[in-house]
């Protein structure tokens, strides 16, 4: 599964224009724990799951290989929430 994960990782970092060193960097890691990551031999922690969503502006579920889900229209929402 790690595979799965690496190379949906990937594909978000590329569609993102940024490099593994790029990514690496802003995210304070260094590029060979990114080449881990994409390559299958770790997988990232879900803290480090929701930092590379917001660097690369991507889903944290497209990065899993998972299909965001849609927002309920807000008819659908309970009272209060947004």
């Amino acid at each position: 599964m790690a595979f799965a994960i690496g190379k949906y990782l990937a594909a978000g970092r590329a569609a993102s224009g940024k490099s593994q060193e790029d990514t690496a960097l802003l995210l304070g890691i260094t590029p060979g724990t990114v080449a881990q990551w994409e390559n299958g031999q770790i997988v990232p922690t879900l803290s480090q799951l929701g930092q590379l969503s917001r660097v690369l502006g991507a889903a944290p579920q497209a990065l899993v290989g998972l299909k965001p889900k849609k927002e309920a229209p807000a008819a659908d929402r309970p009272a209060g929430s947004k």
